[in-house]
This record gives structure tokens, sequence and C-alpha cells, in this order.
């Protein structure tokens, strides 16, 4: 009987985890918003609110996949790794489209102040 935790589940928390901590940094300090709206809920509440539903959003499937393992371990493996797959993707895109990190910055308003020039007092 397999007792250990699989490393692919070792993955798919430490994934989790790096979620939850980079979505509590994003959004209280670079004014970022949270892609998913159920979670979104819970963090209108309180940060301790939507930590407890993360980590229970999380922390359930991934003793499923540990429950599987035991009868279809290929599957199970095969299962997780695609997880691991389609939650990095899902994350990097949503942080991308929501909060527009790959953006050019508006040349507009870049240019828009004339530029500042010094002046050594030579002018005068």
């Amino acid at each position: 009987m397999l007792k250990a935790v699989s490393i692919e589940c070792i993955v798919l928390c430490f994934i989790c985890l790096a979620d939850l901590v980079s979505t509590i940094f994003l959004v209280s300090y670079r004014d970022c918003e949270e892609g998913n709206p159920l979670m979104n809920y819970y963090l209108a509440h309180r940060i301790a609110v939507f930590i407890i539903a993360k980590v229970t959003l999380f922390a359930f499937p991934l003793y499923i996949i540990e429950w599987a393992r035991r009868s279809r371990p290929v599957f199970a493996k095969m299962a997780s790794r695609a997880c691991i797959l389609l939650y990095l993707f899902a994350y990097v895109s949503t942080v991308i489209s929501l909060n527009q990190l790959t953006a050019a910055p508006n040349m507009e308003t870049v240019y828009a102040q004339p530029p500042v020039t010094a002046s050594m007092g030579l002018d005068k």
C-alpha cells in the first residue's frame, strides 16, 4: 500500500500555495484583481476567509488524487501532471490578461510633459 505523498501532489501543493501568496501580494500591494469570481467573493470579506477558502479548495482535490492513486496509480500520476500544466497555464494567462503585465507603456502619457532640462546657470 502506498503511504508517501506523490511528487505530483507536492508540486501541486506548492503551486497552490505560491498562487495564494502571490495573489495576496498582488491584490494588497500592486492594485491587481483576483481572476476567479468565487475567490474574489471570499477575498472581499477578509484575507483570512480567502486563505481558509483557498486552502480548503485545493486540499480536498489533493486528497482525492492521493486516494485515487491507491487503485489507479498510473492514471492518478498522469492526471496530476495534466493538472500541474493546466494550473500553471491558467494562472499565468489570467495574471497577464487581467493585470496587463505585458502591456507596453502608453507613449502619449510618457511624452505628454516636456522634457526637464538641467541648467548649470549658463543660460543667464
